[in-house]
């Protein structure tokens, strides 16, 4: 009887470390076009980790995924993430989390318009200082 359970545990052991072993590690992020406010399909990316590259590229909704073992790119590992889109590159680094993912977006096109515009963002800014001026005269 006790030689029954020491196997089923020696095996169940062996089984969990091997699952463990063959886990993969997934990069994955969209790439965006924000002058068309879509996903960048068919935009070339590179990812690196460990010194290993692999090249992707984008699907019609923008979205890439490469996967590496465990071995290749484990836990807290930096990323590193290369896009290319309509002839503009950006490249970022992010570190692999303990859920074996790692998540690189990026943005491509015209700049963003703030939500509040111009004029009302220097006006704020203008009456923070003005308010910060007024209290340095106060404690003064």
């Amino acid at each position: 009887m006790y030689k029954r359970i020491i196997i089923t545990t020696a095996a169940l052991f062996t089984f969990v470390a091997s699952a463990q072993s063959v886990q993969a590690t997934t990069v994955r992020g969209n790439v965006y076009d924000t002058a068309n406010g879509t996903g960048a399909g068919g935009a070339a990316v590179t990812v690196v980790c460990n010194g290993i590259s692999q090249n992707a590229v984008t699907d019609s909704n923008g979205l890439y995924t490469v996967n590496y073992t465990n071995e290749q790119c484990g836990q807290f590992k930096p990323v590193t993430s290369t896009a290319t889109f309509d002839g503009q590159s950006q490249s970022q680094t992010v570190f692999v989390s303990d859920g074996f993912r790692a998540t690189l977006d990026f943005y491509f096109g015209a700049a963003g318009v703030p939500e509040f515009g111009l004029i009302p963002g220097i006006v704020a800014a203008g009456s923070s200082l003005a308010g910060f001026i007024a209290l340095r005269k106060r404690s003064a």
